[in-house]
């Protein structure tokens, strides 16, 4: 008798409980679906004030322009985007692990940099839509530290310095570059400009010390 009496008691605030839940999950409802619509309308919007291109093209590629360079001594084809006049001092910029160009912040970059210099976002090999050739052989870090000098070799500044190439033994006129890494990528320039000073004229890290702090 006294359980039965108890429940008809709660019976009324478990109502409102379930009411609650009930008001609070349509709320969240309605709240989504009307910022989603405000969010299409304001996107179709912007499509239609600015066109498709104006739209996606800029914020995804960061108003520069994609190229593939001509394939390395190995024949692999590295893809990078630029942006910038071609003869202004190049800055390239060497992304981290596991990213590609556009990931990291280098898009916006492209667009701070690209008046004053001929900014370079490069793909490493096996990222993004440069090539992946098999095998670890292929990313030891002599092979990469090659790939990266050969870019800058094709489209840095000439500086009027000599050096030496590990090759032939021969001297030549080095190009020179602003390089910029991040993670794997400021390793790659750390090791690049000890091995090669004459090519860096300047030289950006952020989260890669250096492997003699490593070792």
């Amino acid at each position: 008798m006294l359980l039965s009496l108890c429940t008809l008691l709660l019976a009324p605030t478990r109502l409102l409980l379930a009411l609650r839940r009930l008001v609070a999950r349509l709320g969240v409802a309605v709240a989504v679906v009307a910022a989603g619509v405000a969010y299409g309308l304001w996107g179709l919007g912007v499509l239609l004030r600015r066109g498709p291109r104006g739209t996606f093209w800029w914020r995804f590629w960061g108003g520069g322009t994609q190229l593939t360079p001509h394939p390395q001594d190995s024949g692999l084809r590295l893809h990078y985007v630029t942006r910038g006049p071609t003869a202004a001092p190049l800055m390239l910029l060497l992304h981290g692990f596991p990213q590609n160009w556009w990931v990291f912040c280098w898009r916006h970059l492209l667009q701070e940099f690209g008046t004053r210099y001929r900014v370079v976002a490069l793909d490493l090999r096996g990222y993004g839509a440069s090539e992946k050739p098999l095998g670890r052989d292929s990313y030891r870090l002599e092979v990469l530290l090659e790939d990266v000098r050969q870019v800058i070799e094709i489209l840095g500044t000439p500086n009027g310095q000599s050096e030496v190439t590990a090759a032939t033994g021969a001297t030549a006129v080095s190009p020179k570059c602003i390089l910029v890494g991040h993670d794997w990528g400021g390793v790659l320039a750390w090791e690049l400009a000890a091995s090669h000073p004459t090519m860096v004229e300047k030289l950006v890290i952020m989260d890669a010390p250096s492997r003699a702090v490593m070792a």
